[in-house]
């Protein structure tokens, strides 16, 4: 890595003049107070002559696992995603003003279908089905004034897109890169009036890499320069769906992370 330009470093990390991140805008009330509502469960599964594997969330996991336990509890059909969206509709009736509305981030167009129909049987209201193969722009666009209750999409509803009356969203998808995650929050960080204390719920499975990124990435970062030149080594992570057969899965609340209450990265021991 190489300096930025004009940017003072003390021991291979930037000073910045003036720091603006979460923390500041909270304490402003620019930004809601995001409580992220760990769920776990269990997963089960078999490849091709192998013996059955189970697993709870709260374990211990291989990475090479990972890919395999989201294939089976983010299965539409199964246990783990209807308990999450029911959890999260009561929680947008108990604890949210009328007009409310939930998200819903699904894998692709196919899981958010199925998805939705599932959201329907489980809180008998019909979502928005927001995708490229059902118009998302204007079918988002129409959501953010409305009056309905939930909208599921795959990458429509990401960064530029302000609906403030979202205050719930459960995180469906396999996707796990850092940016699209701190996006995903961020369609449940504007606050309907400035100044005003508000919170919002943001449901994820307790797998730990999605766990330890609502630890960290709200918290200001500095640019660092690596001492170790990083070399890609061009290994993707992939599981056939040939190969691993869904056996079931369930979900459960197991705790919440308010993102306030936590500690930086930087100041663990």
């Amino acid at each position: 890595d190489y300096k930025i330009a004009f940017v003072d470093y003390v021991d291979g990390k930037c000073r910045p003049d003036y720091v603006y991140g979460y923390q500041e805008a909270l304490a402003a009330g620019i930004c809601r107070n995001v409580q992220f509502q760990v769920f776990g469960g269990s997963a089960a599964w078999q490849r091709d002559g192998e013996d059955v594997r189970e697993v709870s969330l709260g374990d211990q996991l291989r990475k090479a696992d990972t890919p395999k336990i989201l294939k089976v509890i983010l299965d539409p059909s199964g246990d783990f995603c209807r308990a999450m969206m029911r959890h999260a509709d009561q929680s947008l009736t108990s604890m949210f003003p009328a007009g409310s509305a939930g998200l819903v981030l699904a894998n692709d167009c196919k899981h958010a279908r199925e998805l939705a129909h599932a959201l329907e049987q489980v809180t008998g209201i019909k979502p928005v089905l927001a995708t490229t193969e059902s118009g998302g722009v204007k079918k988002i666009k129409a959501f953010r004034d409305s009056s309905d209750r939930w909208i599921v999409a795959v990458r429509q509803v990401s960064e530029g897109v302000d609906i403030p009356r979202l205050r719930v969203a459960c995180y469906l998808t396999r996707t796990r890169t850092e940016l699209f995650y701190i996006q995903a929050v961020g369609r449940v960080l504007r606050t309907v009036e400035k100044g005003e204390r508000e919170h919002a719920l943001f449901y994820i499975p307790g797998i730990q890499e999605l766990v330890d990124l609502a630890q960290s990435c709200f918290y200001n970062r500095a640019h660092e320069i690596s001492e170790v030149e990083s070399v890609g080594t061009g290994l993707r992570e992939h599981t056939s769906a040939a190969e691993v057969r869904v056996l079931g899965s369930t979900g459960f609340l197991s705790s919440t992370i308010t993102v306030p209450q936590l500690v930086p990265m930087a100041a663990r021991g």
